[in-house]
């Protein structure tokens, strides 16, 4: 039987124009290709996006489509202003979400970048991106979305995964995870996710 998914063409994959604006909202239509190729194949001039450009795609969908259950006093001042995404010594994965993300934003919040050497200091970050490994050490940050590449990254109790399934980047939830932290993911992620982890 063939389903929404395999019947998408690899144009799903594509992107026409180059602004940091299309970029951004190829990212969106990114997500929609794989709920069921809601969009058209792009025009023959568009150009094939890299893994890192359509993981740092995914990356600010992730955080467009998550919001905090309820109202964070820890950050007041500064949230309705700034979305802080984080990285820890990924300098390629850095610059493709620089070039994604150039001029857009979280809402009404504008993306911030912060590149982080070790797992502290990270009460100003809004999405945190680790790589294999890098969970252990983290602590409990109320309202941190965490992403990461690693196997097994739910079950240490991240929230996001991004891994590869028959050449395409898939991702699962734990949603038990994000509620901990006093995240809702949005309806529309939890039906795109490959796996989700709910106990």
């Amino acid at each position: 039987m063939t389903t929404a998914e395999d019947s998408c063409q690899p144009a799903c994959w594509r992107w026409s124009g180059e602004s940091s604006v299309e970029l951004m909202i190829a990212g969106f239509a990114i997500l929609l290709c794989l709920l069921g190729c809601l969009f058209p194949a792009a025009a023959p001039a568009a150009t094939q996006a890299t893994e890192e450009e359509v993981k740092a795609a995914f990356l600010f969908n992730f955080a467009r489509y998550s919001q905090a259950a309820h109202h964070d006093k820890r950050r007041e001042s500064t949230k309705p202003q700034h979305y802080n995404f984080c990285f820890q010594r990924h300098d390629s994965l850095v610059r493709s979400f620089a070039r994604v993300t150039e001029g857009a934003r979280v809402g009404s919040r504008t993306v911030v970048i912060t590149r982080i050497d070790r797992l502290a200091g990270l009460s100003n970050c809004d999405l945190l991106y680790l790589r294999d490994g890098e969970l252990a050490d983290l602590p409990a940050i109320p309202g941190l979305l965490t992403v990461g590449d690693g196997p097994g990254f739910l079950q240490r109790g991240g929230m996001i995964e991004l891994r590869r399934e028959s050449g395409r980047l898939r991702f699962g939830i734990n949603r038990k995870a994000a509620q901990a932290a006093g995240l809702m993911i949005s309806a529309q992620l939890l039906e795109l996710a490959a796996e989700l982890v709910d106990e």
